[in-house]
């Protein structure tokens, strides 16, 4: 019976390993060790300093195999094996876990440095200015995400490249992921305002009313997006600006004569790229609501 057991177990254990997965990634190695098995060590105790050390020199390679561990899920062959073998030891045989392997990933990119994240940041020279599940670029987006603050420098400094897709896009992270939200950002931001491209104004004006940090240097830069020559860049500057409440008094000025400009003298619309066109009402409206949010605020 014994026998039968351990026979049951090892033809669980041949079907686990033999199961297929689509499109498994590389697994770069480190002094001989692949990277599967430094994450091994990284996640049996996380303050490993020569496992991250290994990580960190894998470099972005290492990315292909993370992200594959985040997505991972446990075949029903595994979660079955896993409910009828109790004995630990024979658990410890079976392959790590989709929990186990989303563990470890996280680990990984927290081995990361701003080396790793400079890395990153230089392949946002992406065209592609719409996000979306699958997208290279949004990919690497995340990656730079679950970086967390190690990459927020890296991202500044993406805001100088002389690439605007890269500004473009590195104004997206800051703003858009809660973990890379700081102030460190705002003036980087703040300068975006009078960038040659339309495209990354409108991105600095919205990440600069989701960071919320700084009044002093984002309320004036917003308050000149609204007489930029673009009605999308005037739009999102106002919803900033409504996001600061009270610290945006000094803005009230700036926005009631914008909504004079659109009796007088309309704007052009914004034509394709990656925001919708916005309308004159929808300005006007906008505008309205800012300058009521701040008077309500500073009550």
């Amino acid at each position: 019976m014994r026998l039968q057991c351990v026979s049951i177990c090892l033809v669980l254990y041949c079907l686990l390993v033999a199961e297929p997965s689509a499109a498994v990634p590389d697994d770069p190695s480190f002094e001989g060790v692949p990277l599967s098995s430094w994450l091994l060590r990284l996640s049996a105790d996380g303050a490993v300093t020569r496992a991250r050390d290994a990580v960190r020199s894998i470099e972005v390679k290492a990315i292909p195999l993370l992200r594959a561990y985040l997505e991972a899920k446990d075949s029903w062959i595994r979660v079955k094996a896993k409910s009828l073998i109790r004995e630990s030891k024979v658990q410890d045989w079976l392959p790590p876990s989709a929990l186990d392997r989303k563990r470890m990933a996280r680990l990984g990119y927290d081995a990361f440095d701003l080396s790793i994240a400079r890395g990153l940041v230089s392949q946002l020279d992406d065209t592609n200015l719409i996000y979306g599940d699958g997208d290279r670029v949004y990919e690497v987006t995340k990656d730079l995400e679950r970086i967390g603050s190690e990459a927020i420098p890296a991202l500044v400094e993406g805001l100088e490249n002389d690439s605007a897709f890269v500004r473009y896009h590195s104004c997206f992270c800051l703003g858009h992921y809660i973990s890379l939200r700081d102030r460190s950002a705002v003036e980087g931001l703040a300068a975006r305002m009078n960038d040659s491209s339309q495209f990354v104004r409108i991105r600095a004006a919205i990440a600069l009313g989701q960071i919320k940090q700084e009044p002093s240097v984002s309320v004036p830069a917003l308050s000149e997006g609204l007489i930029d020559e673009s009605l999308t860049v005037r739009y999102h500057s106002a919803r900033a600006l409504a996001s600061f409440e009270a610290n945006a008094q000094p803005a009230l000025g700036c926005i009631h004569a914008a909504l004079e400009s659109l009796k007088n003298r309309p704007a052009e619309r914004t034509q394709g790229g990656v925001l919708r066109d916005v309308s004159e009402a929808e300005l006007r409206q906008v505008l309205r609501l800012a300058a009521r949010k701040i008077r309500d605020g500073a009550e």
